[in-house]
Formats: structure tokens, sequence, C-alpha cells
């Protein structure tokens, strides 16, 4: 059965023909690296939920740089989303796209 929340949380959809396990494989390994990133807090201290911006997923593309989508940030086609800088909110003047983990929210 596939079970793919962190694709599904950022509208990706894979091409038919990939099996389940592959998938949810794949799910797993984005959520892994995921957690890996720090992505802050913020001004209410609450922690901000991943960015819905999958750089990684561009591997084996022309690698480069370009804004995420999402939030704003340059990151590089291929590689895992740069953590977002502490004053995200201030500098751009609008909460965190990807929403505020609620209190007591697992990561």
């Amino acid at each position: 059965m596939r079970h793919t929340p962190v694709l599904d949380r950022c509208g990706i959809s894979l091409v038919h023909g990939i099996s389940d396990n592959v998938a949810n494989v794949i799910d797993a390994c984005l959520g892994a690296v995921e957690r890996t990133i720090p992505w802050g807090e913020g001004p209410d201290g609450r922690r901000r939920r991943p960015c819905r911006g999958q750089p990684l997923l561009l591997a084996g593309m022309p690698l480069g740089m370009y804004h995420c989508e999402d939030c704003g940030e340059m990151v590089m086609a291929g590689e895992a989303h740069v953590p977002p800088d502490d004053d995200y909110e201030l500098v751009m003047g609008r909460p965190w796209p990807a929403g505020y983990r609620d209190e007591g929210e697992p990561a």
C-alpha cells in the first residue's frame, strides 16, 4: 500500500508504473532529509514546518541555483533545501509559507 505523506504534502505525484514500495522509499528518504534541516522558529517561538519545495527531487537535472517556489530561498537543484534565515518573517514581511507546528506536534 502506498504511503507518501511527504510527497502528498508537497503536491508531488509519481508517474504511473512506479511501485508502491519504491514510492514509499522515496517518501521516507525525503522525510529523513527534511528532519535534518534546521527549519528554525517563527517570531512567536513555534517551530516552522518543512518547506514544500523539494530541490532534492531535481537530482539528475542540470544543476544550478534557483529560488524555491515556496519560500524564495536560494537552493541548488539536486541538493537538500538550505535552512531558512532566522529572521525570514521580518525580512520577507510575511509568515513562513509552510506554516508552524502546533505545541506538542511531532517533528
